[in-house]
């Protein structure tokens, strides 16, 4: 028994003001209010 691969796109508006940085599953995201890290190592997906 194989998992079924489920393949979709999406795509996120960024708003002005915020950088955002993707590098190997981990996005940062920086603006006016800090910085905000997370981690989709444990996802098997793909960012760009």
């Amino acid at each position: 028994y194989r998992m079924k691969q489920i393949v979709t796109n999406q795509t996120v508006k960024i708003p002005e003001g915020l950088t955002v940085t993707a590098k190997s599953r981990r996005v940062t995201v920086t603006g006016p209010r800090g910085t905000l890290k997370r981690s989709f190592k444990h996802l098997a997906l793909d960012i760009r």
